[in-house]
């Protein structure tokens, strides 16, 4: 490439924020352009983040058509990426204890959930030592 200054044209501009919208990785950009990556990104940021905001909205509207026309699949990621939901997932054993403590960290978000878990299962713990003690 040239080792000139880039004046960006309105053109260019249109341009890189139409192939950003598209999904067009940024060096394709720029060899299309005709510059260097560092360039583009000096001379187009606002572009290149107007393309990939365009590209979330067209994304996020395409994805709530579906939720409304009730596509389940899309109403589940809208629930749990949106919403805040998540599956439950079922530590127990056949007997109704708690599976290892081990799988505790696994599956817990936050410091909070960690410690709600561990009160859980430390309780389960006690009570499946005390009715050990009692039938032995």
């Amino acid at each position: 490439m040239a080792n000139h200054r880039h004046e960006p044209t309105e053109l260019h501009r249109s341009e890189v924020k139409l192939l950003s919208s598209f999904g067009m990785q940024e060096k394709r950009i720029a060899d299309y352009i005709g510059i260097a990556e560092k360039t583009l990104r000096k001379y187009y940021r606002e572009e290149l983040d107007s393309g990939i905001a365009t590209q979330i909205m067209t994304a996020s509207k395409g994805l709530f058509q579906k939720v409304q026309s009730g596509n389940l699949t899309a109403i589940i990621f809208f629930l749990k990426t949106k919403g805040g939901f998540s599956e439950k997932i079922d530590l127990s054993n056949e007997d109704g204890t708690l599976a290892p403590a081990v799988v505790r960290r696994v599956f817990a978000k936050s410091g909070e959930e960690v410690r709600r878990l561990e009160a859980v299962i430390e309780k389960s713990e006690k009570a499946q030592a005390e009715s050990s003690t009692v039938t032995h």
